[in-house]
């Protein structure tokens, strides 16, 4: 008797989530007996799955609102605060944190271990902020080889060793932050933000001086009140189709081929 597509489908699924808990080394000593064509084959069909998200815990409803609550209440302090001293950047903290890293601490006091706490807790904020700049500006760089050098995403994928589902998360922060600015400095990171993004959003529409400070554009971050690092090209540049970059490109090509 032919097997249904339902019942199909169900022994594909529960067989693709066996497989995913299998050693590596002896998944690939299995696969390098295949054809290529069988290998290519497989691999266009696997990765058509690759934008299925991952497994996660549910939380309970309450919970998961209290979190949203204290994420979206935290960003609107920190967003204040870059409202009224700018956006301070300490590299000191950060490796002073990096430095309080698997210390002894043999004869410390309880004041000791609270206050090497807190110098950490500073040390991850000013570190959260530093990758969330740095993730916003591989945004804007996937941006540019996608408009002016007409990469695809596939491209992309190989030319970074990254999946696809994360290019697509670079290019969803990047377009979050360039409608809401302030979230580059919000003290969280790509992950995070993509997560609360319907959140932050609704908040936004109910909540004008929150709206507001999302939009505010930080032009310049005090790095260690020594310098200040200039950022103001991520709000006055206009990334558009460059046809000279694109023929730039294949000549590139060309000369590679020959």
């Amino acid at each position: 008797m032919a097997m249904s597509k339902e019942t199909r489908i169900a022994t594909i699924t529960e067989l693709a989530v066996t497989l995913s808990s299998k050693e590596r080394s002896a998944m690939g000593s299995r696969l390098s007996s295949w054809k290529e064509e069988e290998l290519v084959r497989f691999q266009e069909r696997l990765e058509k799955l690759e934008g299925i998200p991952d497994k996660k815990r549910a939380l309970p409803k309450k919970k998961e609102e209290s979190e949203r609550e204290r994420v979206i209440a935290r960003i609107y302090a920190k967003l204040e605060e870059n409202e009224s001293r700018g956006v301070m950047l300490s590299l000191g903290a950060i490796s002073e944190g990096l430095n309080l890293v698997a210390m002894n601490l043999n004869g410390t006091t309880k004041v000791d271990l609270e206050a090497r706490f807190k110098k950490l807790t500073y040390s991850i904020e000013n570190l959260s902020t530093a990758k969330a700049m740095m993730q916003f500006e591989q945004g804007r760089l996937i941006q540019v080889l996608v408009y002016k050098h007409k990469m695809n995403v596939e491209e992309l994928a190989n030319t970074f060793n990254i999946s696809k589902r994360t290019v697509g998360d670079y290019d969803k922060f990047y377009s979050l932050c360039i409608m809401y600015p302030g979230l580059i400095f919000s003290s969280y990171t790509m992950g995070t933000l993509l997560r609360y993004k319907s959140a932050i959003e609704d908040k936004a529409k109910i909540d004008e001086r929150f709206a507001g400070l999302l939009k505010m554009q930080i032009e310049g971050i005090s790095l260690d009140e020594q310098y200040e690092k200039d950022v103001r090209c991520w709000y006055e540049e206009s990334i558009e189709e460059d046809e000279a970059a694109e023929e730039e490109d294949k000549d590139e090509e060309k000369m590679k081929k020959a």
